[in-house]
């Protein structure tokens, strides 16, 4: 990626690879990816600049109060429904598959 010339960001539910990332590449976009698997794992390592929750994992007043200071996007939106209810929710959304958003 050193080599690309492009906007990305990097997403891993990995706190070594978030950690290695941010000290050998710390201007690149890092995010951690958390789901039930992880949940307890969530203030671990704060150098990250997006979190991204299973949409289904929290409620809606917690994500709320999160985004005051952090830059959350949802994920595992699967239709219309998920989407109308979080979109207000959340920073941005991740749809898993292909609707009419």
């Amino acid at each position: 990626l050193s080599q690309y010339e492009g906007k990305y960001a990097i997403i891993s539910k990995d706190i070594k690879t978030l950690k290695w990332m941010n000290k050998n590449y710390p201007n690149v976009v890092i995010g951690y990816k958390m789901d039930k698997d992880n949940l307890h794992r969530f203030h671990i390592f704060r150098r990250y600049d997006f979190i991204s929750i299973d949409v289904n994992l929290l409620n809606d007043k917690f994500i709320r109060k999160q985004r005051e200071d952090k830059f959350i996007i949802g994920h595992n939106v699967i239709d219309d429904k998920a989407y109308n209810s979080k979109k207000d929710v959340y920073d941005a959304l991740i749809c898993e598959s292909n609707f009419d958003k």
